[in-house]
């Protein structure tokens, strides 16, 4: 089956012809919607599971938006990995008589690598203090 991805936007346009399967596959990629009029599927680009259906339906793109797709999945990849750190070296000021535990430590060097982040640590771990 011939699956193709073309730029639109900010987002892909998927096309393939009718399938099931194919479907089913591209509704496990979040974001994604129909495009009625375009009779194509709209998806974003930053999920890994955008890079699974690309590599488990062989799907044809500009040699830059695989490696885009790819990017974005490592990208985010390893934005979930450095999330769950539980040390780190950087230097944080904290009130005089308090202190850090490494994780908290890593939560705070998480927090500065990126633009929003959410502390959703269980009560009591020291969301304050970081």
């Amino acid at each position: 089956m011939s699956v193709t991805l073309t730029r639109d936007g900010d987002r892909l346009a998927v096309t393939f012809p009718y399938d099931p399967a194919l479907v089913s596959a591209v509704k496990e990629v979040p974001g994604r919607r129909w495009d009625p009029q375009g009779k194509r599927w709209l998806v974003p680009v930053g999920s890994p599971e955008l890079q699974a259906f690309v590599e488990r339906t062989s799907a044809q793109a500009e040699p830059d938006i695989l490696a885009e797709i790819a990017g974005a999945a490592q990208a985010r990849a390893d934005s979930a990995e450095a999330s769950r750190a539980t040390a780190s070296a950087i230097d944080v000021p904290v009130p005089s008589g308090l202190a850090l535990l490494p994780y908290q430590v890593a939560g705070v060097a998480y927090a500065l690598s990126r633009r929003d982040t959410l502390l959703a640590d269980e009560m009591g771990l020291g969301k304050t203090v970081q």
